[in-house]
Formats: structure tokens, sequence, C-alpha cells
């Protein structure tokens, strides 16, 4: 038995949105990925708000289904992009059944039936800080920023995204 890397590097997107804006990065997973991890820094400075929702398809990139909303960032004004600078949001999405913290979980008088609910998801619709519960679902991610405000740009938006693979 050999220590298997932990994860390996897929996508690295630097973004520089403006207020009342979306932009996006679009990435092909590795045949073999098991999970993804997502990390996205920034510096939210001039704008009211970012939201970065991590997508996946099953029809190869016609229609995006929300996996999770990594969190609402807040803007910060009156200082430089660089001391705005927020810690990092890390969120983990795996490829096979619902997320861990999603559904509502209940049990039965008798016995140890677990009941989740099922839920209706679409694309840059999930709340802030929370997962949709759908895994992913096919070989193509998108990561998708969307802010609101106006005022100047997001300079310093960074998103790493690592696959993890338990066949190597």
């Amino acid at each position: 038995m050999s220590i298997k890397q932990p994860s390996s590097p897929i996508l690295s997107f630097r973004s520089s949105i403006a207020a009342a804006s979306t932009d996006n990065a679009t990435v092909v997973l590795p045949q073999d990925t098991d999970a993804i991890t997502v990390m996205v820094t920034s510096s939210v400075f001039g704008i009211s708000t970012l939201n970065t929702f991590v997508q996946t398809t099953v029809d190869g990139g016609s229609t995006w289904i929300d996996m999770g909303n990594i969190g609402t960032i807040v803007g910060v004004t009156g200082v430089t992009p660089t001391a705005a600078l927020a810690q990092p949001w890390v969120a983990h999405f795996d490829t096979i059944g619902a997320q861990a913290s999603q559904g509502t979980a209940s049990v039965v008088a008798v016995g140890s039936v677990v009941n989740r609910n099922i839920n209706q998801v679409g694309a840059s619709v999930a709340g802030a800080g929370q997962y949709t519960g759908v895994p992913i679902m096919g070989r193509a991610l998108r990561v998708f920023h969307k802010t609101t405000g106006t005022g100047a740009s997001d300079i310093l938006t960074r998103v790493f995204v690592h696959q993890q693979s338990n066949s190597r």
C-alpha cells in the first residue's frame, strides 16, 4: 500500500470582475475524479457582494445545475484591495450520492430509515454557503461568479479546484 497524493490541481482561475456582472471558468474533470475541493479567496473591493457557484452538467455544458454556492463575500470600502483580502472559503463535492449536509434527516418510529428532501435545483440560485445536494454529474465543471452593486472591480479573486481520485 502506498501513500496517495491527496489532490491534484485542475483549475486555477483569476477573476477581475466588475460590479453587477458575471464571469465563469469551465474545466473538464479527469476521468477518474471521485471528488473535488474548491477554494475561493477574494478581496471584494468596491462591489456590494460576490457569490461563487460551483456547477455541474449532464449534457456537456448546455444546462448547468448548482452543486453549491461557496458563500457571499461582502464588499469592503475605504481600504486597499490587499487589505480587503478575506479568509478563503473551501467546499468539497463528491461524484457519488448527495452531499452529506443536505436534506432533512428523520428517524421513522420503527427501524432506522432516514428520509431526505428532494430538491428542485437550477443555475445560480443556491443560497449562500449552501450545498444543493447534487453530486458531480458529468466531466464538465463550471465555477460561476455573480456580483451585485456598483463601483470598482473585484481585483483579487482566485479560485482553485483540486481533484481527488481513489484509483491512483
